[in-house]
């Protein structure tokens, strides 16, 4: 079963595609996803990753460090 434990662990299913939200103000966020190649996209722009979950061009997406009271709307418009 995969779990948050199991990304923090680098282990990732083949084949999943995760997004992960970034306010764009460190590039830690890019040196910690690098070891997971292109199944991990990192979004400064929160729209962007939310119309991507929708349209299924990622599985999952993870807030990350970008605003809940931005982030939320969003959501709430899409889905």
């Amino acid at each position: 079963m995969f779990t948050t434990q199991s990304l923090f662990d680098g282990h990732m299913p083949s084949g999943v595609r995760i997004g992960i939200g970034s306010s764009g103000t460190s590039d830690k966020i890019y040196e910690s996803t690098k070891e997971f190649g292109d199944s991990v996209t990192v979004y400064t722009d929160p729209g962007r990753m939310i119309d991507d979950l929708y349209e299924g061009r990622i599985d999952a997406a993870i807030r990350g460090d970008i605003s809940s009271s931005e982030l939320l709307p969003i959501i709430k418009r899409r889905f």
